[in-house]
């Protein structure tokens, strides 16, 4: 997999903020993970990869790059759980009414796991 990394920096806090894109041999998108601080974000695999293996691989290669990274994730979403603990991410705690910004106001309050992997 060949990777293309993106770096800025977070104006308020000065912390580093990157995205890491993934790509196959013939440059076909397979997937990306953010950071920002201690949080791993946007991990996604493009839906024509997915069952290859491609979300382990992503999540690892966050994960040997920073440590003790925290993630949050709808404990419906199974798929990706299960991918989280295999890459050592535990349980941590439960965020009830949560609420991103990022998401937008028709997206409603809701539960969410977060995970900690140290």
């Amino acid at each position: 997999m060949k990777t293309v990394h993106y770096t800025e920096k977070d104006s308020t806090k000065n912390k580093p903020h990157y995205t890491v894109n993934f790509f196959n041999e013939k440059d076909k998108f397979i997937g990306m993970y953010s950071i920002h601080s201690y949080y791993l974000y946007n991990v996604f695999v493009d839906k024509n990869m997915r069952k290859k293996g491609y979300c382990k691989k992503i999540v690892n290669h966050a994960v040997n790059r920073k440590k003790n990274l925290y993630l949050d994730v709808d404990p419906c979403n199974i798929g990706d759980i299960k991918c989280y603990k295999s890459c050592g991410f535990k349980f941590f705690k439960k965020l009830e009414n949560y609420y991103n910004p990022v998401w937008g106001d028709d997206k409603p309050v809701q539960l969410i796991h977060r995970y900690k992997h140290s």
